[in-house]
């Protein structure tokens, strides 16, 4: 049967019934067995960029520095916090920087070293120094108050009438909230749109609010929580209001394949204001094609 388009009211959370869908090759990509928080925000930003990454398996012909420094930045914290976690101490600053040097000497080996990636109007270790000053305020200001009780912990979500889960990792876990860690390159008061839709997915699955805090890439890098900004923690979605969001775009996905097939462009974002220029597959794109 066609797959239902869900009101903007089911989609915001009000209790409706969810459409039952029936995965069979013609209707979706079998090789797609979860969606996540990341893979639901890149389908809504460019139906076409989703199908290239998880249909056809196309991967981003630049690697550029910005693909890997967000994850070296929590991998440090992480060991550091899992350290507390295990022990009761916090390792010193030192120990953290020293792990953050193996960690980023390790991310560079695996992308094929410095000279694979696309550092566009900086160098690597102007890179490398930035990112060090944000983990090094990081773990000064705000993970000695932190207690945490997960980390990066694998959580799926499941949606009737939606027969795959949605696979998330949550940054941070303590007691009665969850942790969103962003960077951003100016102080940001509130929530961008789509923090809040990957956030407002995590809370639902863990029944907790959750805060963002914003690491700055500022000349003297800070960290903002909501102890400075308020707007910066928000409340738990109900699971309703998340099952009808994931539904509705499990069934747009759906339509677009069963319409398309996987081969065809989908749906491009040609409209978005700046979705296409910073695309590594716009060279590729058949929105942009001759």
């Amino acid at each position: 049967m066609a797959a239902r388009v869900m009101t903007l009211e089911e989609a915001t959370g009000a209790s409706a019934p969810v459409a039952t869908y029936t995965i069979n090759e013609a209707s979706w990509p079998m090789r797609v067995e979860h969606l996540s928080p990341a893979s639901i925000g890149k389908f809504l930003e460019c139906p076409e960029k989703w199908r290239k990454h998880y249909v056809s398996r196309e991967r981003d012909p630049i690697v550029g520095y910005w693909l890997f420094r967000g994850s070296v930045n929590h991998r440090a914290v992480d060991w550091a916090l899992k350290e507390k976690m295990e022990t009761g101490e916090l390792p010193s600053l030192d120990a953290v920087m020293e792990r953050f040097d193996m960690e980023w000497s390790d991310e560079l080996e695996k992308r094929g070293g410095a000279e694979s990636v696309a550092w566009e109007d900086t160098t690597p270790d102007a890179v490398k120094d930035e990112t060090a000053r944000l983990v090094g305020v990081y773990h000064q200001q705000v993970s000695p108050s932190l207690n945490p009780i997960a980390l990066e912990a694998k959580t799926l979500f499941d949606t009737p009438g939606v027969p795959i889960p949605t696979l998330m990792y949550i940054d941070i876990e303590e007691q009665h909230r969850l942790i969103d860690r962003k960077e951003t390159a100016a102080r940001t008061r509130t929530p961008k749109a789509d923090w809040i839709m990957k956030g407002g997915l995590y809370s639902a699955a863990k029944r907790k609010p959750i805060e963002f805090h914003v690491s700055t890439k500022t000349k003297t890098p800070a960290v903002y929580t909501a102890a400075d900004d308020p707007g910066l923690l928000v409340p738990a979605w109900r699971e309703a209001r998340a099952h009808s969001y994931i539904s509705r775009v499990f069934s747009e996905i759906q339509n677009l394949y069963t319409s398309f097939g996987p081969d065809e462009t989908w749906n491009g974002a040609t409209m978005h204001p700046f979705a296409c220029s910073y695309c590594s597959f716009k060279a590729s794109c058949g929105w942009w094609s001759e």
